[in-house]
């Protein structure tokens, strides 16, 4: 499937949920650790994101380790990236609204049916949402033509606050289910078993 005009089309090497990449922990100029610093720049480059989402009426949704923590209502891991899914219509929108607001595209090495945007320390990866109706199912469209499923009711209208920032958030139910989806790499295996102990603590 092309990509909207102006936007690279993603890699279609994998059919899978986005990715977590690895953090480099390693310590920052003035004592604090990287991971401190991306995890105050992420939320504040979340906050700015769903403040901006909301006035333009452009739907989102937030998945991955991010998504676990505002469910739990803690963070509870480092984060490399912010992972948010967008209805793929509406990609040259946000597109334009995230490059006036100083992101700029980097899509080499997002994961199939997504593209990547950076500011700063700061990377998000936004998969792409389609259904076949009003009432179709959600999929990823991927580069080959094939689909990525995603679980029953998994982009709903949850909006949970986590250190006073509001966000859009996959349902929990389907949040648990992309979890304990199985995994090529043994770092982002490692890090859905942390993220469904977690989500226990939710039962």
């Amino acid at each position: 499937m092309a990509a909207p005009a102006g936007v690279d089309a993603p890699s279609s090497a994998v059919a899978a949920a986005p990715r977590a990449y690895l953090l480099d922990t390693s310590r920052a100029p003035g004592g604090s650790s990287i991971a401190d610093m991306s995890e105050s720049d992420q939320l504040a480059a979340l906050d700015r994101l769903h403040r901006c989402f909301e006035a333009e009426g452009v739907e989102y949704w937030l998945l991955g380790g991010w998504a676990v923590d505002f469910h739990v209502g803690t963070v509870t891991r480092a984060h490399s990236d912010l992972d948010l899914a967008i209805w793929l219509p509406d990609l040259p929108r946000v597109a334009t609204l995230l490059r006036r607001e100083g992101w700029a595209h980097e899509p080499e090495d997002a994961e199939a049916g997504s593209t990547a945007f950076t500011q700063g320390t700061v990377r998000v990866e936004l998969a792409f949402l389609q259904r076949d109706g009003a009432d179709g199912e959600p999929y990823t469209p991927l580069a080959d033509g094939g689909r990525a499923g995603w679980a029953t009711g998994a982009f709903g209208q949850d909006v949970l606050t986590l250190a006073g920032i509001r966000a859009r958030v996959i349902a929990l139910a389907a949040l648990r289910e992309e979890k304990t989806g199985a995994r090529d790499d043994a770092a982002a295996a490692a890090k859905d078993r942390d993220d469904l102990a977690s989500l226990e603590q939710l039962n």
